[in-house]
């Protein structure tokens, strides 16, 4: 987190809101309520988070901008390098597209992946 904060990123995260032991448990569809009702833009190493059911609703019930990378196996500095090269994109995908969407962090690009409809900026 020091790194994005050092970019100067407002970054809140789950230990910050809950404390570290507690956020370790918060059920996902919970802080993506969270997250939505305070217009927060989320990032997560979970891709599949849209397929499980109360994520699901939770999402459609929101409209909740999430970022996400395509395969949870990066090294945090990879994941760093990855929103730092698309900051820019990720600040355009946040003014010009409503929620609730998934988007897809690659090296040179993002993607948005859900809903179906939504479209990628190019």
């Amino acid at each position: 987190m020091a790194a994005l904060r050092a970019a100067d990123l407002d970054v809140t995260t789950l230990a910050d809101i809950w404390g570290e032991e507690a956020a370790q448990r918060v059920p996902d569809d919970e802080w993506i309520r969270y997250a939505g009702e305070r217009a927060m833009i989320a990032l997560t190493a979970d891709d599949a988070i849209r397929y499980y059911p109360p994520n699901k609703e939770a999402l459609l019930g929101s409209s909740l901008r999430v970022f996400c990378f395509p395969h949870g196996n990066l090294t945090w500095r990879s994941q760093v390098e990855r929103i730092l090269g698309n900051r820019h994109r990720m600040e355009r995908y946040v003014a010009e597209m409503p929620g609730p969407w998934l988007a897809k962090l690659y090296s040179d690009q993002v993607e948005v992946v859900w809903p179906p409809e939504a479209r990628t900026i190019r």
